[in-house]
Parts: structure tokens; sequence; C-alpha cells
């Protein structure tokens, strides 16, 4: 297995285990979400979780970080260089009342 194969199954296995704590969190509430829950869910194992994350804590600080990227991402998305200053911060305005997607869910999860 080459260095970019490695690094996608990587890649795969933490965006796994934070689709799977917001489905967990959704469906249960954080409080009575587990670590054991969400890594059964995502398929991945204890050491995996443990490798990316020290506790359910930091897993969900890392999906608040995510969403906050996701609504940068696609909040700047809307301002382009094509539009002068007033047409440019217009979408700024009305964009908090959007629905902004997470963009953590697995490849195969549709």
């Amino acid at each position: 297995m080459g260095r970019a194969e490695r690094g996608e199954i990587v890649g795969d296995t933490r965006a796994a285990l934070l689709d799977a704590a917001l489905r967990t969190f959704e469906r249960v509430g954080y409080e009575k979400a587990t670590v054991a829950s969400i890594r059964l869910l995502a398929g991945a194992s204890n050491g995996s979780f443990f490798h990316f994350f020290s506790s359910k804590e930091m897993l969900a600080a890392a999906l608040f970080l995510e969403a906050l990227r996701s609504y940068h991402e696609a909040m700047s998305a809307s301002v382009t260089p094509e539009t002068g200053a007033a047409d440019g911060v217009a979408p700024t305005r009305t964009f908090p009342v959007r629905t902004v997607p997470l963009g953590v869910a697995r490849a195969d999860s549709g």
C-alpha cells in the first residue's frame, strides 16, 4: 500500500468518526453519546479513535471546527472578485440563515 493510499484511509477513518459523532449526537445527544457507540457506527477500532481524538470532548471540538471551516468556505464562495463592494457584501447579510452542509459525510453515504 502506497503513502497516498494510506493517507486516503486515514482521512476516510477520521471523516467516518466525525460523521458518526454528528449522527450520534443528533440521535441521543452529546451527554448520552459514548466513544464506543461513535466508533462502532464509524466502523473504527478503539485505537483508531484515540489516534485522532484524545476524548469525546476533543472529537466534539473537531466537529465544531469542521462546521466553522465549512461555514467560512461557503460564505467566502458567495463573494466573488467580480462584484463591487456593496454587491460583494450583500450575500453575507443573509448568509447565516442558509443551511451549510457540514462536509464530513463519508463518500459512500450519499
